[in-house]
This record gives structure tokens, sequence and C-alpha cells, in this order.
């Protein structure tokens, strides 16, 4: 396995703090943080024996923390965040083994979870995804980024 791209999620259901639902986030958690790492970890063997050893990490612009001015979407915004933590420290953990670990920021898209009214259609989204992940190098592990390749504050 030469790449390994998690991009499992659930969408933002933005209610204000007094309406989260603690079930709701405990879900979350499990497909949006939980699950990539569970793939990780399965998968593990077979990356290190691939020659490309990029893990990518599908987050959201949503999870970090320096960019957030507007709140709420507690259960998705956390669990993005805690996705992205959780990324650094592969990239941390597994560095000396040449791995290369990343969230990337698809970009706000057309699609059922991000409404018609977004910027990005999908093939421009995918197209600058490509374009990252073919160019993803050693010392963007551990790093958020969007689909433009560029930087995403933590």
């Amino acid at each position: 396995i030469d790449v390994l791209l998690n991009n499992a999620g659930v969408g933002v259901r933005s209610k204000p703090f007094e309406s989260l639902d603690f079930a709701e986030m405990e879900e979350f958690f499990a497909i949006n943080t939980v699950g990539a790492l569970r793939v990780f970890r399965v998968l593990l063997p077979g990356l290190r024996a691939g020659s490309g050893k990029k893990v990518v990490n599908m987050t959201s612009r949503m999870g970090s923390i320096g960019d957030n001015t507007s709140g709420a979407a507690y259960s998705y915004r956390a669990s993005k965040a805690a996705l992205n933590m959780a990324t650094r420290s592969l990239a941390v953990d597994y560095r000396a083994e040449g791995f290369i670990c990343v969230v990337l920021h698809p970009g706000w898209v057309v699609t059922d979870m991000g409404g018609a009214g977004a910027p990005v259609k999908p093939e421009d989204s995918i197209f600058g995804l490509l374009r990252v992940i073919d160019g993803l190098q050693a010392s963007d592990s551990g790093e958020h980024i969007d689909f433009t390749g560029t930087r995403v504050p933590w």
C-alpha cells in the first residue's frame, strides 16, 4: 500500500451548545477520528511494505482551532480537531520509518454535505487533492493542507 486515503466522515450539524447531543458527539468521534485510526492500524503492515508510505486523512478547515471564527458545530469541529492531532502524532511517531502523514481539507465542496451554495466544484477539489497528494514530501508530514496546497492554521 503506497497511499492510505481515509475519507469517511459524518457531516456538520450546527447546533447551539445548549442543544448539543452527546450521543451524536460520540458518533462523530467514532467515525471522524477513531475510524481513521482503526483503518491505519489494520493497514499498517501493508503501508510499511509499500513504497509511498503516505497517510492522508480528510479533515476540514472547521477542525482548525486557529481558524474558528464562527463557533457552533461542536461535534463536527471537535472530532476533526481530534483527527488533526492524531495525524500529527502519527507523523511524529512514524517519521523515522519514512511515513508522510497529513490531514487534507478538500475545500467547501458542492456535495450533499457541502450544499449547492458551496464555492468549490467536486472536480476542482479532486484535481487539487490528487496534485497535493502526489507532491507530498517528508517536510509536509504532520501538516494541515488544503486542496490548493495552502497550509491551514492549526
